[in-house]
């Protein structure tokens, strides 16, 4: 309005990307911006890196140290210090060998690369408001409503922040004498790792608090790997640091580090846990909107893997006992109290190019946590299972049967097909998932229990007595005890840091205390500091001055990654008062911090269970929603490159894990209609189940032969089999599929050889991955690259079959969404 009662002039108002800054730049932006265009330049240079790296490696090893790794990037056009190098094999040394191979060094060089692009299009390009395609500057008077709505999803162009950015905040901040108020003069940028370091130095100079300040300077991070290499670099990757900031951190510090999936339990009066819900709300939102980008048929149309048909990566959620729906209009504002629990599974999927870990590498990682078995003499015996050469064997035994083909070579043959009798199995336990789903938060406090140590700091030694502790997401606070003993009333991720102590005696406990989430957090360190925090102190003092060069820094890793190798072995092979529990949760959460940023093949997850299971069987917290081994499965999902082998992994675990996994990731996360020869029992009133019942339907009426060998129907579980029963036509629209019931089937294609007629459709089969999670672009053999140009098989199926996509598939061409 020009003024008050004047008739207003509506504006459509888009967002748009500028590109005209650089021409206001200063000298000190201008010789930012040449550098990082010469070190995208230098990076593109992949032929000329692969040849010096073979040139560097002189001993043929396959792998570069620093030394030959700074010269072989300085010969490239990288000039790095020792800092930088460190920083470097911080991220992509994954087993702190102290060496890179070739794969990891092109990793290396894309990453650069990808990272250089990036930050000149931040400096370059900048988000403004337009209208009619012109930049949009509000009059210097009138009025001018606005009404702004969080969608949630990561735009594509945002402001972020620049080094210059940062020193404007800070005078800005230190001109009204609170250096915390940089964090708010920047809250609506994004920052990449070097200035968030950079406000994180100059916050720490004034505050002395880590936790606190990583607390203000986290949350804006662009990117969750760097919030990650923020961390390990300010704490040293030091345990007791580490343990510090993930207690202040709470239930927020994985969705902050970029490791979304799991089950949460969030108070909503406290504001970490409502950045939690804020943080999946917009995971949520951006990968959903990619799949929505991608539907053959017009937006969000299809491609909806959610289990309500609201295109969430929410399951299961109940909001103060009540089942709820979580989407952003039912969550803007988010609420500010209320108990809320979910399922989240939406991690992010593969885009091309990523570094996959090799055999070896897996290998070498997983004994750093204890997880491969050595014998009594610490070697580890090939006859002995969960040893190396086992894993090794049972990695080389699933590789092959991944590579088999059918007859033709246009099928890939799946390397696990489940019974009849086991899908009855997890369809009878699934309905025990979803039937106590109102017990769950009561079930998994109670499972928590077994979960806690008395632990005795003089002897040594736990004590057999176990105390009681409430939600890891919402803990108690922590009271000291005698000087003889400390109950360790907190979730398992501090057992590994408390429960394995320095041999040394203490005479001291140390005492940690928050508001109850771990949302604010205090250590009382000082006079009271027990004597392994002095001397972790102490030694952490002294780390910071041995590592002044690239190779102490290097030594300073290897010895921290065999002390915490050595702390969990002993974590591992306590005789007494440490329960199975506590040392299965801790590992669970060992493993995520582990890999949560690595991508791995369904295989290596497959092996990570079987391991896992070799050491803590099937131990788990409650009875109806699954073992500590489906936590790690769920836990990893994300990170799985080749979800079209994910069936292998479905061979490692018993019926009810199944079923757990099933209700926890989603039956259409999981499904692959590429290789449907398997056997399911599915209820036709969840909607996830019902679109692969469908897709069963149409494969069955598609391709020809005997393809449906098994093949029952019951209206309800406690009710007989309907007799005789078979798919009618009248299944083959939405309308006609029943609205409830259990199906049964289990479904074949002649086995690779076209047995009984039965010939897949693969063209058919390739279409049908428009419905669930795994993309067609993922399809590929472990060692090709996903297509550089993006294939759609689904749109001229569509086109040719639309009939049968509009009234079975999509239900007379109704949208879920």
């Amino acid at each position: 309005e020009e003024s008050p009662g004047r008739q207003p002039q509506n504006l459509v108002l888009q967002q748009a990307v500028f590109s005209d800054r650089e021409k206001y730049f200063d000298a000190e932006q201008v010789h930012l911006l040449e550098g990082l265009r010469k070190m995208k330049e230098a990076a593109s240079n992949v032929a000329l890196g692969t040849q010096l790296f073979y040139e560097a490696d002189a001993d043929g090893s396959g792998k570069l140290d620093k030394g030959e790794l700074q010269e072989v990037l300085a010969k490239i056009g990288f000039e790095i210090d020792d800092e930088q190098l460190h920083d470097i094999f911080t991220v992509f040394d994954v087993d702190g060998a102290g060496a890179i191979d070739k794969t990891e060094f092109l990793s290396l060089l894309k990453s650069q690369r990808h990272e250089a692009t990036l930050r000149i299009n931040d400096m370059v390009n900048y988000p403004v408001m337009t209208l009619d395609k012109k930049k949009y500057v509000p009059p210097r008077k009138g009025i001018l409503r606005l009404t702004v709505i969080d969608g949630f999803v990561r735009k594509k162009a945002f402001y972020t922040l620049s080094s210059l950015d940062t020193k404007y905040a800070y005078r800005m901040a230190k001109g009204i004498g609170d250096v915390t108020m940089m964090t708010d003069a920047t809250k609506n940028s994004k920052t990449r790792y070097n200035e968030a370091y950079n406000i994180y130095k100059t916050m720490y100079k004034e505050i002395g608090d880590k936790a606190a300040v990583l607390i203000k300077v986290v949350p804006g991070m662009m990117n969750p790997a760097d919030a990650r290499q923020l961390i390990s670099k300010v704490t040293n990757d030091d345990r007791i640091e580490l343990a510090r900031i993930k207690m202040a951190f709470g239930v927020s510090y994985r969705p902050m580090l970029g490791s979304f999936n799991g089950y949460y339990m969030l108070d909503l009066s406290k504001e970490l846990h409502r950045l939690c819900l804020s943080r999946l709300l917009e995971q949520s939102q951006t990968m959903n909107h990619k799949r929505k980008s991608t539907s053959i048929i017009g937006f969000g149309k299809v491609g909806d893997t959610s289990q309500h048909g609201n295109w969430t990566s929410f399951r299961n959620e109940i909001l103060n006992g009540e089942f709820v729906e979580i989407t952003p209009a039912k969550f803007t504002p988010i609420h500010h109290s209320g108990i809320l629990e979910f399922d989240f599974s939406g991690g992010n999927r593969p885009t091309g190019g990523e570094l996959v870990l090799s055999d070896k590498r897996l290998s070498k990682v997983l004994d750093n946590i204890n997880l491969i078995k050595h014998n009594s003499h610490g070697k580890s015996s090939s006859n002995m299972a969960g040893s190396h050469d086992w894993m090794m064997k049972k990695l080389a035994e699933w590789g092959k049967k991944a590579r088999v083909k059918s007859q033709d070579g246009r099928t890939s043959m799946p390397i696990y097909s489940a019974s009849a009798t086991r899908a009855l199995e997890v369809g009878l336990m699934a309905d025990e998932f979803y039937d106590n789903l109102l017990t769950r938060s009561e079930a998994h406090r109670k499972g928590l229990r077994g979960e806690e140590v008395k632990y005795d700091f003089m002897s040594d030694e736990p004590v057999e007595e176990m105390s009681i502790i409430s939600s890891p997401d919402i803990s108690s606070k922590h009271k000291r005890q005698s000087q003889d003993s400390v109950k360790m009333k907190t979730s398992a991720a501090a057992v590994a840091v408390l429960v394995s102590p320095s041999s040394n005696n203490s005479s001291h406990s140390n005492s940690f205390s928050t508001d109850g989430d771990g949302s604010g957090v205090s250590y009382s360190a000082g006079d009271e500091m027990g004597e392994e925090e002095e001397q972790s102190s102490l030694a952490s003092s002294q780390d910071t001055q041995e590592v002044e060069t690239s190779d102490a820094k290097l030594l300073l890793r290897q010895r921290k990654i065999a002390e915490l190798k050595m702390r969990y072995f002993k974590l591992l092979h306590f005789k007494k008062g440490i329960p199975v529990e506590a040392k299965a949760a801790r590992f669970c959460e060992l493993i995520d911090e582990t890999l949560c940023q690595l991508w791995i093949l369904s295989r290596h997850l497959a092996v990570i269970v079987l391991l896992f299971k070799e050491l803590f069987g099937n131990a788990q917290r409650t009875e109806f929603f699954g073992s500590y081994a489906v936590d790690v499965i769920v836990s990893l999902f994300s990170r799985v490159i080749d979800l079209h082998n994910f069936e292998c992994v479905l061979e490692t675990i018993d019926s009810r894990e199944t079923a757990v996994l099933y209700g926890r990731l989603g039956m259409l996360n999981v499904f692959n209609p590429m290789k449907p020869e398997t056997s399911l029992e599915l209820s036709l009133d969840r909607r996830d189940e019902r679109v692969v019942a469908k897709m069963i339907v149409y494969l069955s009426a598609d391709e020809p032969g005997i393809n449906l060998t098994y093949k029952r129907f019951q209206w309800k579980r406690e009710l007989d089999p309907t007799p005789g029963w078979d798919v009618t036509e009248s299944w083959m629209t939405d309308e006609g599929l029943a609205t409830h019931g259990k199906f049964c089937f289990t479904y074949y294609s002649g086995e690779g050889r076209n047995k009984f007629g039965c010939i897949p459709n693969m063209e058919l089969r390739r279409a049908l991955l428009q419905l669930v999670l795994i993309d067609e672009n993922e399809v590929v053999e472990e060692d090709e690259s996903m297509p550089d140009e993006y294939i759609n098989t689904g749109i001229t199926h569509y086109e040719q079959n639309r009939d049968m996509w509009l009234t079975l598939l999509l239900g007379n061409g109704r949208s879920y969404s």
